[in-house]
């Protein structure tokens, strides 16, 4: 067998991975049927339009090591099980002081009704809590954003999109 292609991704119940490893030939019948997702597609050609350096940093002026000035929020799947909330509380906390030490505004957490709605693609996402494309706004949605749900309640072309755009979240 040629080359094959392993994705990034574990299931964590059972530590295989999410996508099997692909041969590129695989790999390529399956991006072309997948199709293309319009505004994903808008979204990609502003930033090509606006951006003239690649970078997924928040906007200017924003230091992204900082979590006091980028911001820090968990978003949850609708109808997560409290229990999962309660046993990310240390994390929340810690997080919360850091974030939330300048403005309070820039540590959020997406819970209940703010919560990620199942079909919910990223722009509809961002665009109900006051966001849109381009550099990250920490005062209307935080930079660093960590996803809480299984691939069956928050899929992972919404973590493509947003969690991608973020690098290492500082200690």
């Amino acid at each position: 067998m040629g080359p094959q292609i392993v994705v990034n991704g574990l299931n964590g119940a059972t530590g295989a991975y999410l996508v099997p490893p692909l041969t590129p030939h695989d790999l390529s019948e399956a991006a072309q049927a997948a199709g293309t997702d319009a505004d994903h597609l808008g979204e990609l050609r502003w930033w090509h339009r606006h951006v003239a350096e690649a970078s997924y940093g928040p906007r200017y002026g924003v230091d992204p090591t900082d979590l006091a000035q980028a911001g820090w929020g968990v978003i949850f799947a609708a109808g997560a099980d409290p229990a999962v909330h309660d046993a990310l509380r240390p994390l929340l906390d810690h997080r919360r002081a850091q974030a939330a030490a300048v403005v309070e505004r820039r540590y959020q957490e997406y819970t209940g009704p703010e919560a990620y709605r199942p079909g919910e693609s990223k722009a509809d996402f961002l665009a109900r809590h006051g966001a849109g494309p381009g550099p990250a706004e920490p005062d209307r949605v935080p930079y660093y954003l960590l996803l809480v749900g299984g691939p069956d309640t928050i899929p992972y072309e919404l973590f493509c999109s947003i969690g991608s755009r973020v690098p290492r979240i500082p200690t």
